[in-house]
């Protein structure tokens, strides 16, 4: 099914005393006719923080390993498991860890270049998934990488991700029921890089040769797990524009009903940290 997504462009001239820097727009609601809002709102669960486990798999061969770059079908893909087995996450050889984090962080054992941790790490969590409607998705949105990510819903290959250090999420409808615990594994791929002040060397991953980099391996950003109802609003973006006093307020909304939807939408921009001080409010039919 292909979503249809609705584009919708506002401009908003503020006031010159107000630094565009401190506003924040707000979706504040989407209006329905009837109580189904309340029943099917957004869920969106913090996967950051604890809760983390972390494994070196020292025995993966991953140099002879094929990098495939997007689009691609996930089905399709060779699938590759811990070494010593999934029940490794339940031993001692697992490291009690946070994410965002980094191989580096919590295996390095010598300073310095020297020390960079190559290769492939494990990072697993159980997660929750809580109740929802018929017709409701739920996704796992990661906001950075590197340098490549191998998602497993209990177990099963969901999302492949090569493009490092950038936001991506994953539809895990198919492999998930509500109200159960399932295992969340990322199985990341790192072929070098540091934060060694010099440039440092073309990266290699078997036969192949990757530009230098400037970071280490790791689920590099949070985690979140966001459970949304067939239409819903899939992006916001504040585009600035030359004149300071001027903003563009773009908003994306995703319809998964493969129908025709009409929905109000209610925009509200107010000062950071003072809701009660709204600066411009529209409702858009």
């Amino acid at each position: 099914m292909n979503p249809f997504k609705a584009l919708i462009l506002i401009l908003y001239f503020m006031k010159p005393k107000h630094n565009i820097l401190s506003i924040l727009l707000f979706l504040a609601c989407i209006l329905f006719s009837f109580t189904l809002y309340a029943q099917s709102g957004r869920i969106a669960i913090d996967l950051s923080g604890r809760g983390w486990k972390l494994w070196h798999d020292k025995e993966a061969n991953w140099k002879s390993e094929s990098l495939v770059m997007p689009p691609l079908d996930v089905r399709t893909l060779p699938v590759a498991i811990p070494s010593s087995g999934w029940n490794v996450f339940s031993t001692n050889d697992a490291l009690e860890v946070k994410v965002p984090g980094t191989a580096e962080e919590y295996l390095q054992t010598i300073s310095g270049p020297e020390g960079d941790i190559h290769g492939v790490s494990w990072w697993s969590r159980m997660i929750q998934i809580p109740s929802f409607n018929k017709g409701m998705k739920v996704y796992l949105k990661f906001e950075s990488i590197r340098s490549r990510a191998e998602i497993f819903i209990n177990r099963q290959l969901v999302d492949y991700q090569i493009v490092d250090n950038t936001p991506f999420e994953v539809d895990i409808t198919p492999y998930v029921q509500k109200d159960t615990t399932a295992e969340l594994a990322v199985r990341i791929t790192d072929a070098g890089g540091n934060y060694d002040w010099r440039d440092g060397a073309l990266i290699t991953w078997g036969d192949k040769t990757l530009p230098p980099g400037h970071a280490f391996g790791g689920i590099t950003g949070k985690v979140c797990m966001e459970v949304r109802p067939a239409v819903h609003v899939a992006d916001i973006y504040m585009q600035n524009t030359p004149e300071l006093t001027t903003v563009n307020a773009i908003v994306s909304i995703d319809n998964q009903l493969n129908r025709v939807d009409k929905r109000d939408v209610l925009f509200t921009i107010y000062e950071w940290n003072n809701p009660s001080q709204i600066l411009f409010k529209k409702k858009l039919k």
